[in-house]
């Protein structure tokens, strides 16, 4: 490194991105609460959100990247087998010990609670996470072309195997609506990534290479 190199850290906005979280909570929470009629005018806004949020990491995203990240299957297989042979059984038992064992024993929840809340941990294992994967992998300047084949996969294989989890941990056999995960792949993952796509090759024709990554939206909010 040179004495001009700066190593980079991250901006305020994503240093404070805890408090954020606990904000929006809070204010989601006390929404449901007071105005519970209030949540159907909202909805709209969780797509755009979503899109703001995925979008600045996708502008970082070289397509002839994702070609390599298909010819990834150790990192693919890795994070399959954790997700669906670890992680659902994982949060089932963590789910069992806190909300049928420590949180009633003390009374601290009552029991009807605990177990949506138990339910609640169990659908999260059951059905890992895809909009914000990006999100979390570009925050940790991560591999961003294999988080999207990643997102790909996870959305494929949760057909299949979340009604099959649910079924097996939760009691309930549920249906999966291909036509809903095919909107949350075109919506999470395909337009972020066309717009993102668009906007690099335009700044970058109209600049350079070197502007972008110095001076672009998505660099100067992650890094100070």
């Amino acid at each position: 490194m040179t004495c001009e190199e700066q190593p980079k850290t991250l901006g305020w906005i994503s240093k404070l991105l805890a408090l954020w979280i606990a904000i929006a909570i809070v204010i989601g929470l006390a929404l449901g609460k007071y105005l519970p009629g209030f949540s159907s005018t909202l909805e709209i806004g969780i797509p755009i959100g979503l899109f703001f949020m995925i979008y600045p990491a996708m502008t970082k995203i070289e397509i002839s990247e994702l070609k390599k990240a298909v010819r990834s299957p150790k990192q693919t297989s890795i994070i399959v087998f954790f997700n669906y042979a670890v992680n659902p059984f994982l949060l089932f038992v963590l789910g069992y010990v806190f909300f049928e064992v420590i949180f009633p024993y003390f009374h601290l929840i009552d029991p009807v609670t605990a177990r949506y809340l138990w339910t609640g941990l169990i659908l999260l294992g059951v059905a890992p996470c895809i909009a914000m994967v990006l999100v979390w992998t570009d925050l940790c300047k991560g591999n961003g072309p294999l988080g999207i084949v990643l997102m790909a996969w996870n959305s494929i294989i949760q057909i299949v195997t979340t009604p099959l989890f649910i079924a097996l941990l939760i009691g309930t056999y549920v249906s999966i609506d291909i036509t809903v995960i095919g909107e949350s792949i075109l919506l999470y993952l395909g337009l972020p990534l066309l717009f993102g796509a668009i906007t690099r090759r335009e700044i970058i024709k109209r600049k350079s290479q070197e502007w972008f990554q110095k001076n672009s939206y998505p660099t100067l909010i992650h890094s100070s």
